[in-house]
This record gives structure tokens, C-alpha cells and sequence, in this order.
């Protein structure tokens, strides 16, 4: 078993006084670090920027023990986000700058070695999607993260892809967030997993829904609890577990990031 490998968006998450910290983040990058903790050889696709965060975020990503042999450094600036933080704990984006990540394009032999992955889990834009027909053609199960109501579109395109089509329905009701995940599989997606924030998610697999209630937790900051939760999913797949484990394990690994400043949390 080679191990997964997430190809996307990577950035560094920056947090505004009063906390005043810089994080390693980016949905792509976040779930990839997820993987790692949870003890699976784990490999990131992405480009960073020829800057002191795209140094920050390789330097990151290797104490995680993240392979970033196909993250591509390239001359511009590395994604960078703001953030602020409620007293609840809710993370606040302030402003997004994608960077480089904007316009990544996965090289030839990135794309050969996502092909020789266990698993591939993608989010971003079309020069990405544009890589994952062939990675599917080799066998390889594929799922994709739609967080942003404008990619809605592109899961339609993917579908028939996937082996999971991840997606969000935080202020939804359990109705709303079933009918996401049944018109994701109605397109084609084998699987549909659809995140409810505090109300925890829900899977669709086989013509059955798995509903998960949200794990209780002492909320500190909510980012990267979404990318929290993907990582358990998918995790607990390649484990050979069933759904209503994976959901378990997602609910326990989305609670568990919110208890941290930053998606990763401490060394």
C-alpha cells in the first residue's frame, strides 16, 4: 500500500492579533496533514511560491512527515489567508489571496505518481480537475472536495469519477444536506459524505444514509474541523471500515480540530 495523496490548494493561514500566529493551511494541504497524524504514508500535490511562506509551509509539511517531492515552487507569491476568531471559537475569513495555487497545473510526472497512490483526494481549480480522468483510468479511488457553492458545477463534471464526493451543508437540515448528497450520486459519485457543522454529517452509500451526530467539544477554533472530518472519512476507508465507523471517526477527528488554534494543531 503506497498511501493517499491530496492534490490542491496550500497556503499559509495567518491570524490577526490578538492571537498574531501564521499556520500552514490550504483544504488540500489540511487534509493531506490529517492523514499523516492519523499514521498513513501521505503525499501533497500543490505549488507554494519562491517566499518565506512557501518556505514556512514545506518545512511544515516535513516534520508532518508529508511527501512534497510534487509540490512545485514556483515564482510568485505563496496563497495566503487571514483569519479571526469569534469568542465562540468560530473562525472568521478576512481576506483569501489564492497565490500560486490559483493557477497550479500538476506536471506529467506529478500525475504519473498520483496514479501509483491508494488513494486521491483533490480540491481546487480546473488545471486539477483536468488531471484526475487519468488518475481514475488507473484504478486509483478519487474523491473531491465542493466547499464553494461556484464548484457545484464541477462536481456535475467529476461525478462519474468519484469515489466520494465530499460537500458542505453547515446551516442546512438533515433534509437539505441528504438531497446534496443524493443528486452527488444521482451524477454519477459512488459515495456522497455531506458535512453539518455542529450538527454533524452524513453519508450516502449504496442507497443508504448513514447520519453521524457531531462529537462534543470544547471549541477553541473551528478551522480546519471540515478538513478534519475528510481526513477521517478517508482514513478510516482505506482501514476497510464500514461507513458508519468512518462517519464515527470523522466526527471524533472534526471535533478534535476544533479544540486548537490552526488546522493542524500543535506539533
Amino acid at each position: 500500500m503506497t498511501g493517499p495523496a491530496t492534490i490542491g490548494e496550500s497556503c499559509v493561514d495567518r491570524y490577526l492579533p490578538p492571537i498574531g500566529l501564521d499556520t500552514p493551511g490550504g483544504n488540500a494541504l489540511n487534509v493531506a496533514a490529517g492523514l499523516a497524524a492519523a499514521g498513513l504514508p501521505t503525499a501533497h500535490v500543490g505549488a507554494v511560491g519562491e517566499d518565506d511562506e512557501g518556505r514556512f509551509v514545506l518545512a511544515r509539511a516535513a516534520e508532518r512527515e508529508i511527501d512534497t517531492r510534487h509540490v512545485a515552487v514556483l515564482p510568485g507569491r505563496t496563497g495566503l489567508t487571514t483569519i479571526t476568531v469569534t469568542p465562540e471559537g468560530d473562525r472568521v475569513f478576512e481576506s483569501e489571496e489564492l497565490g500560486v495555487s490559483a493557477t497550479f497545473r500538476p506536471s506529467d510526472e506529478a500525475v504519473e505518481f498520483l496514479k501509483t497512490r491508494s488513494w486521491v483526494h483533490a480540491t481546487g481549480p480546473a488545471d486539477i480537475v483536468d488531471a484526475l480522468g487519468a488518475v481514475a483510468a488507473a484504478g486509483v479511488p478519487i474523491s473531491y472536495d465542493v466547499y464553494h457553492p461556484p464548484r457545484t458545477e464541477r462536481l456535475h463534471e467529476l461525478a462519474p469519477l468519484l469515489t466520494v464526493a465530499f460537500l458542505s451543508a453547515p446551516d442546512g437540515s438533515a433534509a437539505d444536506a441528504a438531497d446534496l448528497a443524493r443528486d452527488a450520486v444521482s451524477r454519477g459519485a459512488r459515495a456522497a459524505v455531506v458535512s453539518r457543522g455542529k450538527d454533524g454529517c452524513l453519508m450516502l452509500e449504496n442507497g443508504r444514509l448513514h447520519d453521524q451526530p457531531a462529537t462534543p467539544a470544547r471549541v477553541v477554533d473551528t478551522l480546519g474541523a471540515g478538513d478534519a472530518m475528510i481526513a477521517g472519512v478517508i482514513g478510516a476507508l482505506l482501514r476497510g471500515s464500514t461507513p458508519d465507523s468512518a462517519l464515527r471517526r470523522a466526527a471524533s477527528a472534526a471535533a478534535a480540530a476544533c479544540t486548537h488554534v490552526g488546522a493542524w494543531g500543535p506539533d
